[in-house]
């Protein structure tokens, strides 16, 4: 019988150290998640102030002559 050891997998567990430039990558990345949330939020509470700015009611009359004579208001009948 031939005695074989088992081979030990080598696998990156969670706390073991990695290469810098990959961890300032993910640093970065990170932040510019952050950034994007924050100003995400910034507009959308800036929208909710101001994106719904609509001017004062004001009633309007404008008198209107159409052909024919029938904007002069006095006729209320049909034809």
């Amino acid at each position: 019988m031939i005695n074989v050891k088992p081979q030990l997998r080598t696998t990156r567990r969670f706390g073991t150290r990695r290469n810098p430039a990959e961890s300032e990558t993910m640093g970065r990345i990170f932040k510019l998640v952050v950034i994007l949330l924050v100003l995400g939020a910034i507009g959308i509470i800036g929208y909710a102030y101001l994106g719904d700015m609509k001017p004062d009611a004001q009633q309007q009359r404008i008198e209107v002559t159409l052909p024919g004579g029938l904007g002069s208001g006095g006729d209320t009948g049909g034809n």
